[in-house]
């Protein structure tokens, strides 16, 4: 039993970090595995005993798609407990300065597809979409699309929590699209850093029944808060209608779609529908957008369908379009995924063969 439980949190360790330097095997022997038979699993990692470069080394080395670097490398400090509920992992991290960069180039060379909530505890810190500046404050959660770049620094040590959550668990919350590099900063959004302040503090004392439990009403709090932090307000008529016309979409992305056919199956007069998915770019963007994350998951699983076969396939009048579509979208193109989704496939079953003779 032992022994399976510690396989399965060798998974979370590495589903949570990445492996791409050779320090990753040393600083594995920094983390404390907390696995009492009835609590959640946790991770615990620390600098403390490694020194500023070298710690710093190995923090970065454990910072899946992002390029980091060290305000002060000669001060630097991390120390981090990390969780895998559900499908989500939570992370309280207490790091010095630093600066993270999500560039197009790191984008393509991997194939996460999840989004970041960053619920700030201490210290401040800024970030930047390329569309849009932050700068956080103590109680406040910020929104990132991996699939997009961005860059976030603090000057300063900071304590946060992170949450990763896996684009299909999280959609269709179609605000989440629109809030790439935003603050929460409405009573919703306070309501979920409040939320998330407490769960990172009674994982530790969670146990593995429950889990699950908690990891469905967390989703349901997120998902419900991260809507109406997209909304204006007085608009919860229109965030009811972009979750219908959500759930209507993507049930049918490879079907013609068009507002009026959104109009007629939902009942809804053209400036109550248009109003709805105003803040989000307008119906056929969104649409656009449905259909682009749809190839880029099909891509990502291993999809073997030609760029013309997509592109027909959900309604762009040829491969060249669906291109350049993509290309703007996500800062690299079809192709670019397909290799790097093939390079990660071979990678894990060399890896596979390798631990298989030792």
């Amino acid at each position: 039993m032992f022994e399976h439980r510690a396989k399965r949190s060798r998974k979370v360790f590495w589903f949570f970090f990445s492996k791409k330097n050779f320090l990753t095997s040393l600083t594995f022997l920094f983390f404390k595995v907390r696995m009492p038979p009835d609590l959640l699993q946790s991770f615990q990692f620390d600098t403390a005993a490694l020194g500023p470069r070298d710690g710093f080394a190995a923090w970065s080395s454990l910072i899946e798609g992002f390029d980091a670097t060290a305000a002060d490398l000669e001060h630097f400090s991390a120390a981090a407990q990390a969780w895998m509920l559900g499908p989500l992992v939570v992370t309280r991290t207490k790091v010095s300065g630093v600066r993270l960069v999500r560039s197009p180039e790191r984008i393509r060379q991997d194939t996460v597809d999840h989004y970041v909530l960053v619920l700030q505890l201490e210290g401040d810190w800024e970030a930047e979409t390329g569309e849009r500046q932050i700068r956080s404050a103590p109680g406040i959660t910020c929104i990132f699309d991996k699939a997009l770049p961005f860059v976030a620094q603090s000057r300063r040590s900071v304590d946060i929590v992170i949450v990763l959550v896996p684009r299909a668990v999280m959609e269709p919350a179609a605000a989440m699209m629109a809030l790439h590099g935003h603050a929460l900063t409405n009573e919703a959004g306070r309501l979920l850093s409040d939320y998330l302040h407490v769960l990172v503090h009674r994982l530790e004392s969670l146990t593995e029944i429950e889990a699950p439990y908690v990891a469905k009403a967390t989703l349901e709090i997120m998902r419900s808060c991260v809507q109406a932090a997209g909304a204006k307000p007085g608009d919860a008529k229109p965030v009811d209608v972009v979750r219908r016309a959500a759930r209507l979409i993507d049930r049918n992305l490879a079907e013609p779609l068009t507002p009026e056919k959104l109009q007629s199956a939902l009942n809804l007069s053209r400036s109550s529908l248009y109003r709805a998915f105003e803040p989000l770019g307008g119906v056929a963007f969104f649409i656009r957008d449905r259909r682009l994350a749809r190839i880029h998951a099909m891509v990502s699983s291993g999809e073997r369908a030609s760029v013309s076969q997509l592109a027909a396939t959900f309604g762009f009048t040829s491969a060249a379009q669906l291109t350049r579509a993509f290309t703007a979208h996500f800062g690299y193109s079809v192709s670019d995924l397909r290799a790097r989704t093939r390079l990660a496939a071979g990678v894990e079953l060399y890896r596979g063969w390798t631990k298989a003779i030792s």
